[in-house]
């Protein structure tokens, strides 16, 4: 398997020369071809740095890069507040990103009345795609929630409607046999032992895998296996993206909650003078949406000033003399 990073951009570019329907790039295999797969719903696994949450990004930009928001509509759920919150308010977005595992709830459960008003109505479109990060949190605590998500798995692609799940807790608690027979395609990053691996692929073989993308995709129903490098978003990539987001925003950009790392953020940029989402991410060794984030609530709560072309932000808070 080449290790080299695969830069989304350049797949995406790729693909775009040719004539596809809704597509998710899984990477490219080991003869360094690309692997593209039409849209469909999606189980996701591997434990902490396997590339579960890279991915999922991945996802959503080629998505952007691939469709208007009058084609397409995101129904996006965090219970973690890490990976999704950057996008609150962008005009893909169906409703707002959901944090709670009762308004998460509540958004399957209007997915499932779109589904069957389409079938109803025999319509279509526009596509809608649910994009669920730790779904563990809404099987355990909420077990209607299976329920949910296997009915939309089933019925959905006939009227346009997708479900991709990810979790980094490989267990029957989690990737139930319902959901797993509701969802037969993987896509099944490093785990911790070759009892996952059985679990979610039905072989062993994933317990091997060296993290940071690499994976391997298993269609279950048809028995076609690869193993792929996921492609790599770099820091250049996501600035741009994020900026594109920003720039689509609603009105509304307040943050509820402030992220858990928001005043040792504080700390940090006011003591070091330099208020950029990459310093964060490396101070922190967190990811860039969520540096993305702190960045935003620093300036929402007049810590730091708005970005002004190169120029680098004003810190409006001084330190205090008696800590200099």
């Amino acid at each position: 398997m080449n290790r080299e990073y695969i830069y989304l951009k350049d797949l995406i570019k790729e693909r775009l020369r040719e004539d596809y329907p809704l597509f998710m790039i899984l990477g490219k295999d080991s003869k360094g071809e690309i692997v593209t797969k039409n849209l469909d719903s999606l189980l996701i696994s591997g434990h902490t740095g396997s590339g579960k949450s890279v991915f999922l990004n991945s996802v959503i930009y080629t998505l952007f890069n691939t469709s208007s928001s009058e084609e397409l509509e995101l129904v996006l759920i965090d219970t973690k507040l890490v990976d999704f919150y950057i996008y609150e308010g962008i005009k893909y977005l169906k409703g707002k990103v959901n944090h709670t595992v009762d308004e998460s709830v509540v958004a399957l459960e209007e997915c499932l009345s779109e589904i069957e008003r389409r079938k109803k109505e025999k319509v279509r479109g526009p596509f809608i795609v649910v994009l669920i990060d730790e779904f563990a949190d809404l099987v355990i605590q909420n077990p209607k929630s299976e329920e949910l998500i296997c009915k939309i798995a089933k019925e959905g692609k006939e009227v346009g409607i997708y479900i991709i799940l990810s979790s980094s807790m490989a267990s029957e608690r989690v990737f139930t046999e319902k959901i797993k027979e509701s969802i037969p395609k993987r896509l099944i990053g490093s785990v911790v032992s070759k009892e996952n691996s059985l679990w979610l692929l039905d072989e062993e073989g994933a317990e091997e895998l060296l993290g940071r993308g690499d994976m391997i995709f298993k269609d279950l129903e048809t028995g076609e296996q690869i193993r792929v490098q996921t492609p790599f978003v770099s820091t250049e990539e996501s600035e741009q993206i994020v900026q594109g987001i920003l720039e689509n925003r609603k009105i509304d950009r307040i943050y509820r909650i402030k992220d858990v790392l928001y005043e040792d953020a504080k700390r940090v940029v006011i003591e070091s003078g330099n208020a950029t989402a990459s310093f964060l991410q490396r101070h922190f060794k967190i990811g860039y949406n969520q540096s993305i984030r702190l960045i935003d609530q620093l300036e929402l709560n007049g810590v730091i000033g708005p970005k002004d072309g190169v120029k680098k932000r004003e810190i409006l808070i001084q330190v205090p003399l008696k800590e200099k």
